[in-house]
């Protein structure tokens, strides 16, 4: 806010004069007081960037607490992954499970890695019981946590 007020009176000082396209702001009319409404004008954009920020966040946390949507591509079905895995366990072709899914290529290759990291973890660790909690979600057999 400082630096736009300072560079306002910058240009004053040399007869340069600021005026919207709108023409809702003419320093030149409003003389010596163009710096106060300049930064007043200033100081309430900067509130009400802050306000957006604030309220986005807030958006942000409740849908991380109601398990609503963030955002984003959607993942791939579980269905389909386990297709992919099906498919790489009978020995395909990343390639060729591609061609026979219609799923990208990256997408093929991200839950085959996905499935073998998940595989080396040990049964209890934290990762393999949320993945097999998703895994039953989505196959309905869960209900989500309360």
């Amino acid at each position: 806010m400082v630096e736009v007020i300072n560079r306002l009176h910058d240009l004053q000082s040399r007869g340069i004069y600021v005026r919207t396209l709108d023409g809702l702001l003419d320093t030149r009319a409003l003389g010596k007081m163009a710096p106060l409404v300049i930064g007043l004008l200033t100081g309430l954009a900067e509130v009400e960037r802050e306000m957006i920020r604030e309220r986005t966040q807030e958006s942000v946390d409740h849908r991380r607490r109601t398990g609503g949507d963030l955002g984003g591509r959607p993942g791939l079905e579980q269905v389909k992954k386990e297709n992919i895995l099906k498919l790489r366990d009978e020995g395909h072709s990343l390639r060729k499970i591609r061609t026979l899914t219609g799923v990208s290529l990256s997408a093929v290759q991200r839950t085959c890695k996905e499935s073998e990291r998940l595989d080396a973890m040990p049964e209890g660790d934290v990762g393999y019981e949320i993945h097999n909690r998703a895994v039953e979600l989505n196959k309905g057999a869960l209900k989500p946590y309360e």
